[in-house]
């Protein structure tokens, strides 16, 4: 593919949701590479486990799905998730 654009595939770690009761992780996020370079502010020294099999499973999924890729700040796709997060909460039955 002649020009084609970098796809990285990410786990993020220790996200701060708005919606209580979420997990802080998100084990698969496709991004392009400007959306990485630009959410890179820091190399963290913290020893942190990775949903590795969880982010292999995502990769499947998409490739899959030919599925896209966020070209947004990681801040808007966090904030997409938790507002998708919270919605999803909102409208689920709740148990009897």
């Amino acid at each position: 593919m002649m020009g084609a654009k970098k796809v990285y595939h990410i786990s993020v770690v220790g996200v701060h949701f708005a919606t209580p009761g979420i997990a802080g992780i998100l084990p698969h996020i496709p991004v392009s590479d400007e959306t990485l370079d630009a959410s890179v502010t820091k190399l963290s020294a913290e020893k942190r486990d990775f949903p590795t099999s969880a982010l292999v499973e995502g990769i499947e999924e998409w490739r899959k799905a030919q599925g896209g890729v966020f070209t947004i700040p990681m801040s808007q796709i966090v904030g997409i998730i938790d507002e998708q997060t919270a919605t999803a909460q909102m409208q689920a039955p709740t148990k009897p």
